[in-house]
């Protein structure tokens, strides 16, 4: 709390006001103007640069300074609060965004922000005339790894495919689970041969990872896995939707998957 004649708060005798401000934004300031016209005209002066309140001098009433201090110090207080709340809500607030965009399992997007990211993605294509292409990836037989290892197993499998699949991507590549063993990944600028070379290079390096079992049951226990994945494009110069994108995408992981699976197959 500062309590200043105006003279020092403002004009030719100081500013107090300002450098008090500058060292504490919050800082009520109660100023002292005398009791003429040309006291009010300052104390309108001083509330308008940032002044609390203003009392006229010299103080005829100790107990109103005290009530006034008192009251320019609660609101500093509730000034505080409430910063403390903003700055409070807008952490929760971002990390209901990144919960909301974000799959827990893997750290990879979200399906659903995947989407929203691949539309504009799709539509960013169409206006440069660029190629993109599109990978569904599965992990074969999981069902069986669960069954065999738990399913605590299942999901370090998961994980393990997305943490390996994060380092295989540019920055400019997207990356998403799509559901239950299922990965989506979106190539930027990348036509649809390009996108083969780039699943059989993930699916070659993926597999090759084992994870042990840590079980107890002997060293040199642990789990392999293979990838079928389904391969598309959206051709420079193209006019697809993305509802006529995932389905090539999806016929072309079932071609896969039909053929035995650990293999990238275009569609």
């Amino acid at each position: 709390l500062l309590i200043a004649n105006v003279g020092l708060a403002l004009g030719e005798k100081g500013d107090l006001l300002d450098r008090a401000h500058q060292l504490d934004p919050d800082v009520p300031v109660i100023v002292l103007v005398p009791g003429r016209k040309e006291g009010l005209v300052a104390a309108i002066s001083a509330l308008k640069n940032g002044a609390f309140d203003f009392l006229e001098a010299p103080i005829k009433n100790p107990d109103e300074l005290v009530a006034r201090a008192e009251r320019a110090l609660e609101g500093r207080r509730l000034r505080l609060e409430m910063r403390r709340a903003e700055a409070e809500l807008r952490i929760a607030n971002q990390e209901l965004r990144r919960v909301s965009q974000t799959d827990e399992l893997t750290g990879l997007l979200s399906r659903r922000h995947f989407l929203e990211r691949l539309v504009e993605e799709i539509e960013r294509a169409h206006r440069y005339g660029l190629a993109i292409g599109l990978l569904l990836i599965d992990v074969d037989r999981l069902r069986s790894i669960n069954e065999q290892f738990g399913h605590l197993m299942g999901d370090r499998v998961i994980a393990t495919v997305g943490t390996h699949l994060r380092s295989e991507l540019r920055q400019s590549d997207l990356c998403g689970r799509y559901g239950g063993e299922e990965f989506i990944v979106m190539l930027a600028e990348t036509n649809g041969e390009g996108a083969l070379l780039v699943a059989e290079k993930i699916r070659e390096r993926l597999s090759s990872y084992a994870i042990p079992t840590g079980d107890g049951q002997g060293q040199g226990r642990e789990v392999r896995y293979t990838l079928s994945i389904g391969v598309t494009e959206e051709a420079a110069g193209g006019s697809a939707t993305i509802e006529t994108l995932l389905a090539r995408l999806d016929a072309a992981l079932v071609r896969a998957k039909s053929q035995g699976g650990d293999r990238a197959t275009p569609g």
